[in-house]
């Protein structure tokens, strides 16, 4: 690379003042590559506000919108979907810290794989995470790049984390596609760029190393739960309260506002999940295909039970 390329970091706050400036220097300090940074607060009522404009008024690459509380989702992607004109765009939480050959790194490997089609496809680049405590000490190291990478692996388990993630300008233009108000209600802003990639014909790559330190601290908007009651917590609504007929549900939206650009083998993807509830057929098919999987045994066998029962 003779010219630095350039980068559209997305980041949306929300009460963040604690470990703000340690993630934004980590940001602005980045390898190989010119940052922008664009971060919209999304209604904080501590000091982050002030904190992110100190930076603006020092750095001309920090750009800032303070709106309304929309939710984390909607307010990346409408952060996202106002950052144009770039060639490659990330999206940041708030409270981790980046190595300083994350972009870079990412960068790389989009070009190289982006040499390797003829026309241009949405690319997502993502990596591996060292879980960490609130001083960046590593609990653990992710393993992200063993899940599979699929359309229906996505339906089966929330994928990827945003954090994660480095896009084209394909895959970040998604995001002002007519899918995304079917596919924001019931999923974070990543989930919803990887679905579109997915549906249009896209690449997932992943590296196995890790770049960036994602620190759990307790007041996490998102992010990695440690309590195994959590967890328990969290699936038990998901199967029981909140969660029955979350993709059927995106799946029929896609399919009646028309499915004609997307790839047939996900349109039929879509077929299946859209109807399995009404379908004993559909039901046997998603139970016993090897592509609805999603790298872990537990997590598919659950996945499936509830495709049985037509809770998708």
């Amino acid at each position: 690379m003779s010219e630095k390329p350039t980068v559209a970091v997305i980041m949306s706050t929300y009460n963040g003042e604690k470990y703000l400036a340690e993630q934004l220097d980590s940001i602005l300090a980045q390898d190989g590559v010119h940052v922008e940074l664009f971060i919209r607060d999304d209604g904080s009522k501590d000091s982050t506000r002030d904190i992110l404009s100190s930076y603006a008024e020092r750095n001309a690459n920090v750009h800032l919108d303070f709106g309304e509380n929309l939710g984390f989702a909607r307010s990346f992607l409408t952060e996202l979907a106002a950052a144009s004109g770039f060639e490659y765009y990330a999206f940041s939480d708030q409270d981790d810290y980046w190595k300083k050959e994350k972009l870079i790194t990412a960068v790389k490997a989009v070009r190289t794989e982006e040499a390797n089609h003829l026309t241009k496809i949405p690319i997502i680049w993502h990596s591996n995470l060292h879980v960490s405590d609130s001083r960046l000490n590593i609990i653990r190291t992710t393993e992200l790049h063993k899940r599979v990478h699929s359309l229906e692996s996505l339906i089966l388990r929330r994928s990827i984390p945003g954090c994660s993630m480095v896009m084209n300008k394909e895959a970040a233009e998604l995001s002002r596609h007519k899918y995304i108000s079917l596919l924001i209600p019931t999923r974070g802003h990543d989930n919803c760029i990887m679905y579109l990639t997915y549906l249009m014909g896209g690449k997932m790559i992943c590296s196995s190393d890790a770049y960036i330190y994602y620190r759990q601290h307790g007041n996490n908007t998102v992010g990695t739960t440690l309590s195994l009651w959590a967890r328990l917590v969290r699936e038990y609504g998901r199967l029981f309260k909140w969660g029955h007929g979350i993709e059927a549900g995106a799946a029929q939206g896609i399919l009646q506002e028309g499915a004609d650009e997307i790839l047939p083998e996900a349109k039929r993807t879509l077929e299946l999940v859209a109807g399995h509830k009404d379908k004993w057929s559909y039901r046997l098919m998603i139970i016993f295909s090897s592509r609805f999987r999603t790298g872990d045994v537990r997590l598919t066998l659950w996945a499936k039970t509830r495709a049985l029962f037509g809770w998708l």
